[in-house]
């Protein structure tokens, strides 16, 4: 039978989104990621909160 009592999990088990989440909010890193043009900060405010009547509009006000 093979002993994993002295294998060390924690090496193999980290969960990278978790640690990230931990360090910065989705909001803060969604805030950095944001466009700075104010028309497509629009419309990707649009997608990222999933307001889908919005998009549309948002996206021909851009172009």
């Amino acid at each position: 039978m093979i002993d994993y009592s002295k294998v060390d999990f924690s090496k193999i088990l980290t969960r990278y989104d978790v640690k990230k989440q931990v360090v910065e909010t989705p909001e803060q890193v969604a805030a950095k990621m944001m466009p700075s043009d104010p028309l497509m900060k629009a419309v990707a405010e649009c997608v990222l909160y999933k307001k889908l009547k919005d998009i549309m509009p948002a996206m021909q006000a851009a172009m």
